[in-house]
């Protein structure tokens, strides 16, 4: 945020909460009582309302003690709703135990509550929504108009280009590329200055720090510099800086462990610094007897590739090869439960994440606070933009021919540098010994690390577990994934995932 600081956020909302609360209670008195009133009754009330905003005070300072404060530009409107109704229903729950333990209860008005509650929900959303919106506007007028220029090799380019697109204020745009790995066409001899001269720098970073002085006296308007510098070593990120620094260029440093760049979901603080946060993949929690993950999809897809990254040319997927990876939502939850032989191949996986919002929250329920839903598509999504580098290969086994077709189209099309490694579409029957050897053969020799398994619910899970040990890389249940990323099925609307009812 650029006008508002978070502690400035939280007193707003603190305030506008409050109104909230007081224009609820007033306008249920009145739909319900106002010519009612009696002195002892605005006692009354005006001691619950009290006891409410208290109630209200001390939500609001757990929360903050607790590290659970959702900053509000960070939820989607959906979310924001619904988390003010789940503030909303623990806030009146509270109230109600205490007037039933003070026997006040029966002295009030079920329908004034319930109003007061209902109105309380609706004006603070409402209150809270406007907000929002005046941020995130703010933000992007403090944007308006800024230039990137992206310094980064020739190898990253594509990866770098996507995540600061991703991340970039509609009305910013990229004014450039700069490979710091090969010469770039635009740099004449005429143009370029003479060689910066810094402390302990070699000729090739002086060299390079020329050509990108050069560069940058060819590119017009202020500039905020990328620097998306992976494979480079520490000297020539902080020659780059240096220069940078030295001619008042305002830059930003994406950041790297493991040699991958770090999502923002999993930046955390220690004290007053910023720092890669990693969960291990270690928790678990039953639900209906399956043994599911707690994580998230960014640290699960951090987790996963930076176990890849282990692997060698024979077994690509380091640790994980021949494992396979589960993503169970309600229904197949529950039909693990009725199943024992299925529940045993959900179990029998490296890992079972939650595919479903209700899970996620029994998870949360359970003392697992961090705990979120770790959807198949949204996995796929997190896989896909940070393997743009090429370095892993995707396989691709399941659907129809007309759906990898247009698959392999969009896949390459929205994430450019994506290595594909192969694509099939299996018949439909149930294959025989030769052909299953064959495809076991041909998967291997792709030396591909992630195996895409698209063929629905059970099926996908039982050949997954037929195929445990024999495949080089590691296996993703994912089903409708394959229809989604081809664009032949629609995911349910945003709300109806935030909901947690995209399974029906």
């Amino acid at each position: 945020m650029y006008f508002y600081s978070h502690k400035h956020v939280r007193r707003i909302i603190i305030l506008l909460d409050t109104l909230a609360t007081t224009a609820a209670f007033l306008l249920a008195l009145y739909l319900r009582m106002w010519s009612k009133l009696v002195p002892w009754k605005v006692e009354l009330y005006s001691t619950i309302y009290a006891l409410n905003v208290l109630i209200y005070l001390f939500w609001n300072t757990y929360r903050r003690a607790k590290h659970r404060e959702d900053r509000i530009t960070q939820l989607d409107p959906v979310e924001n709703v619904s988390h003010v109704f789940r503030e909303r229903i623990f806030q009146y729950a509270a109230l109600i135990i205490i007037l039933s333990a003070t026997h006040s209860f029966e002295k009030v008005s079920r329908m004034v509550l319930l109003y007061a509650g209902i109105f309380d929900v609706i004006f603070t959303s409402v209150n809270r929504l406007l907000l929002r919106r005046s941020i995130r506007r703010s933000s992007q007028k403090a944007a308006k108009e800024e230039h990137y220029l992206i310094v980064t090799t020739r190898a990253q380019e594509s990866i770098a280009r996507a995540r600061l697109l991703a991340g970039i204020p509609g009305n910013a745009d990229i004014a450039g590329v700069f490979p710091v790995d090969e010469e770039h066409p635009d740099a004449s001899d005429a143009d370029r200055p003479a060689p910066v001269r810094g402390n302990g720098a070699d000729d090739g970073t002086r060299t390079l720090i020329g050509r990108l002085d050069a560069f940058l006296k060819k590119t017009e308007g202020p500039l905020t510099v990328y620097l998306y510098l992976p494979d480079t070593g520490e000297e020539i990120r902080k020659s780059i800086a240096d220069a940078l620094e030295k001619r008042r260029i305002p830059f930003r440093i994406a950041l790297f462990s493991s040699g991958r760049c770090v999502p923002l979901q999993l930046i955390d603080s220690v004290g007053p610094y910023a720092a890669a946060a990693y969960e291990p993949l270690t928790k678990r929690c039953e639900v209906f007897g399956v043994h599911f993950m707690v994580s998230d999809v960014e640290t699960a897809a951090f987790s996963i590739l930076n176990e890849l990254d282990k692997g060698t040319a024979n077994r690509p997927a380091g640790a994980l090869a021949g494992q396979y990876l589960c993503f169970s939502n309600v229904h197949t939850t529950v039909m693990a439960h009725d199943d024992l032989g299925y529940r045993d191949i959900l179990n029998g996986s490296a890992y079972t994440f939650p595919d479903g919002k209700p899970i996620a929250e029994y998870q949360k329920s359970h003392g697992f606070v961090k705990a979120e839903r770790v959807a198949g598509p949204d996995f796929m999504d997190a896989v896909f933009r940070a393997t743009m580098d090429g370095r892993i290969g995707h396989y691709f086994y399941g659907s129809t021919p007309e759906t990898i077709e247009k698959l392999e189209r969009e896949l390459r099309r929205k994430y450019p540098g994506i290595r594909i490694a192969g694509m099939v579409s299996p018949p439909f029957r149930p294959e025989t010994e030769e052909e299953d050897a064959e495809t076991i053969r041909r998967i291997n020799a792709s030396g591909a690390a992630l195996i895409w398994i698209g063929l629905g619910a059970p099926k996908q899970e039982k050949w997954m577990a037929a195929h445990k040990g024999k495949l080089n890389g590691v296996m993703l249940g994912v089903g409708a994934g394959f229809n989604f990323y081809a664009g032949t099925v629609k995911r349910a609307p945003l709300w109806i995932q935030k909901i947690g009812l995209e399974w029906l």
